[in-house]
């Protein structure tokens, strides 16, 4: 459990690169010597985004001048465009409880925060159709809603994914600030607001929610050379290279929603 007063790291990170945006993400999971680290940051190009299980295929062709990176967590594909990028990774301890209950926590944090910007009537879905769900096929996370996503008036705003693995957790989400071209019946929190909402707004509102919700101090760092090092080579090697980002998936492994995982260690071992 966080300790009251304790400084956790703050990163602001827009416009970052995608198999860096990944391999950093990882690298800070993986390593056990670093500190709880809440991290905003957006896509430099605008990217898609695949669940850990999903076939390529199911996102193509790709806009124009879009990347394409795969995740370590479950679900399915997000267009990170216009949007605010957000990342926890922190020891097991730091989160601890039910699996859905981090789940419950964190996005009421985020709910919290697009309130104080004005929005009015953001919840955690807790069983409702959405209009934004597609029946059928889609390979999109923001058609396809679990039980605790992000809503506001029907449409699904926010959606995350969690892996743990070696005591650690890997917390992300999207939370788009404007219409997404991808998945256009999905809400977004300009819209909710009322008002057009900037990425260092929202990253501030949401910021000072979680300072609130966790009784922890944000403090913005760095990391140190020698530990980029790894997130370099995970970039280069992994997240950056066709054979892990298009690698063969089994359909039986196809996730039917995007969401709550029933098991955030299903990917296995990194």
């Amino acid at each position: 459990m966080a300790h009251r007063g304790e400084k956790w790291r703050f990163l602001l990170e827009p416009g970052g690169e995608p198999a860096w945006n990944m391999a950093l993400e990882e690298a800070l999971l993986l390593d056990p010597g670093e500190p709880p680290t809440l991290r905003f940051y957006t896509w430099e190009p605008p990217t898609i985004s695949l669940g850990y299980f999903q076939d390529a295929a199911e996102v193509e062709p790709l806009p124009p001048h879009t990347g394409l990176v795969r995740r370590i967590t479950g679900g399915l594909a997000i267009h990170h465009i216009h949007e605010l990028t957000w990342g926890l990774v922190l020891p097991e301890d730091r989160l601890p409880g039910p699996i859905e209950e981090s789940y419950r926590t964190l996005h009421k944090v985020l709910s919290e925060a697009v309130h104080s910007l004005g929005a009015r009537g953001v919840h955690i879905r807790e069983g409702e159709r959405l209009l934004s769900d597609r029946e059928g096929f889609t390979p999109w996370c923001f058609e396809k809603s679990s039980h605790l996503d992000l809503v506001w008036e029907g449409r699904k705003l926010a959606g995350s994914a969690q892996r743990r693995t070696g005591g650690r957790i890997l917390h992300h989400g999207s939370l788009p600030l404007l219409a997404n071209p991808s998945t256009p019946e999905s809400a977004w929190v300009s819209l909710a607001v009322g008002r057009e909402v900037t990425f260092r707004e929202m990253a501030g509102a949401f910021a000072k929610a979680f300072e609130e919700r966790f009784r922890v101090r944000l403090v913005p760092g760095e990391i140190l050379p020698e530990k980029l090092e790894r997130a370099r080579r995970l970039a280069a090697e992994r997240h950056g290279a066709a054979a892990f980002v298009r690698r063969p998936v089994r359909p039986s492994r196809r996730p039917d929603s995007c969401g709550i995982p029933q098991d955030p260690h299903a990917a296995g071992p990194i």
